[in-house]
């Protein structure tokens, strides 16, 4: 089993089916069963026949990982999520404040981690001049 990330997936079947999607599982990790699943089932209740048999067909026996969004709202929720984290906020509860998931807040954190360092090592680089 893969991880099969957004753009596969717009390539496989179409924007508007993706943005239903992200609409109904934005922030998650779904799994594509290898078989039509029961009438219950959340993809089954989301998606049509045709809908849920196309995804079968392209991914079963698969994760897709869907986005919050399908716009480019990143670096505005980057900036929310450092600013959040300033003031002492606890990072899920970034995460609902911002509408991301919780794996993404820990990536910008992570990532803002490593700007900072980067940024104290490059002040060593001209010590001797």
């Amino acid at each position: 089993m893969a991880t099969i990330f957004i753009n596969e997936l717009v390539k496989a079947t179409s924007v508007s089916f993706v943005q239903k999607l992200v609409d109904k599982f934005g922030g998650q990790r779904i799994y594509v069963p290898v078989k039509m699943p029961h009438t219950k089932h959340p993809l089954s209740k989301a998606l049509s026949k045709e809908e849920l048999n196309l995804l079968i067909e392209n991914f079963k026996n698969e994760y897709i990982d869907i986005p919050m969004s399908l716009t480019k709202e990143a670096p505005l929720r980057r900036r929310k999520i450092l600013e959040l984290k300033n003031k002492k906020w606890d990072n899920m509860s970034i995460a609902t404040s911002t509408g991301c998931c919780w794996r993404w807040v820990y990536k910008v954190l992570a990532n803002e981690k490593k700007r900072i360092v980067a940024n104290e090592n490059q002040s060593d680089l001209f010590k001797d001049f």
